[in-house]
């Protein structure tokens, strides 16, 4: 966004700064608690500010552009977000077809590599089956929900947490069923897909210019979370985490990540050497996963396995080690 300034960015990390620290005091769904209480109020003041600046920002723009009519009918039409919406001659089936066909260029393109290899994991790093998931787990959980939810979801999640104590039994129950039988309802794998125009400035009638965004059920991504803390655990108490990784980790952000390459190349620069830093950027990354495979995540007795293939709900199901030979 092109409002967002200095004082966006500073009022950002603060506001972040204030979830983390409400967060680890509890719930941010506990409003008695004065850490959640500080923290509403910081992001009310963070939205403040965006709504200020942007009203400012296009007040000064709009101001600018009254001496030249093309451009101003251009700033007018990208506030009014002329042109964001997928045109008429786009149909969901073009857009499907554009979809799989990329990926089926990806997976052919990739076809004749060589199969991945793993590092074995230590002696006594095994996890063979999940830990039932308890009430208080599913409560934990289903608070700590952000107040929004898809067309798949039969009931607002507000209404859920309202009636977590009535329902957590029956979630539980659910829950459990699944981790023991590797079965997933098949509601829950289900997933709406909206295409998004990648870039303002792209053509919105080619299709090569829209990215899929899938929306699960709110229950369908309880479900994933409880077996990512589950895993997590297990692969932080066995040291089984690379020290440098900071995606989908706690206490981790992209920004640990920049620190750290920028540190390594001061460094070096400090050292008197040169530093050369060459980035990789995989084309459709998670949407050219084979469902129909298994990977190893690091350990002989872990094995990825999907419930049905092309399933977008992706759960992880713990085998011994003796299931590779």
């Amino acid at each position: 966004m092109m409002a967002f300034d200095d004082d966006c960015r500073q009022a950002k990390r603060l506001l972040r700064s204030t979830e983390r620290v409400a967060r680890h005091a509890g719930p941010l769904s506990d409003l008695a608690s004065p850490t959640v209480q500080a923290w509403r109020n910081q992001r009310r003041q963070y939205f403040n500010l965006l709504r200020q600046k942007k009203s400012c920002f296009w007040t000064a723009r709009v101001t600018t552009d009254q001496s030249n009519p093309r451009q101003l009918r251009q700033s007018l039409d990208q506030l009014l977000g002329h042109g964001r919406t997928p045109p008429t001659d786009i149909s969901a089936s073009v857009l499907h077809k554009a979809f799989d066909d990329k990926i089926t260029v990806v997976f052919s393109a990739t076809a004749g590599a060589s199969e991945p290899a793993f590092t074995a994991a230590p002696a006594g790093c095994e996890l063979h089956v999940f830990r039932p998931v308890t009430q208080a787990d599913a409560t934990q959980m289903i608070r700590a929900l952000p107040d929004k939810q898809c067309s798949s979801d039969p009931l607002p999640t507000w209404l859920l947490k309202t009636n977590v104590d009535l329902l957590a039994p029956f979630l539980c129950h659910l829950f459990c069923h699944s981790l023991e039988h590797g079965v997933v309802p098949s509601r829950m794998k289900a997933a709406y897909i909206t295409p998004i125009v990648k870039k303002a400035d792209m053509d919105p009638t080619g299709t090569k210019s829209y990215r899929p965004i899938s929306n699960l059920s709110v229950l369908s991504k309880l479900l994933e979370r409880l077996v990512c803390k589950q895993l997590m655990s297990y692969l932080q108490d066995s040291r089984l985490l690379p020290d440098m990784r900071s995606a989908f980790r706690a206490h981790h952000s992209t920004e640990t990540a920049v620190h750290k390459v920028l540190s390594d190349i001061l460094l070096v620069l400090d050292s008197g050497n040169l530093a050369l830093l060459t980035l990789l950027d995989l084309s459709a990354a998670f949407d050219s996963v084979d469902y129909t495979s298994r990977f190893s995540v690091g350990c002989r007795s872990l094995t990825v396995v999907l419930f049905s293939a092309g399933s977008p709900l992706i759960l992880l199901h713990v085998l011994s080690t003796s299931a590779h030979g």
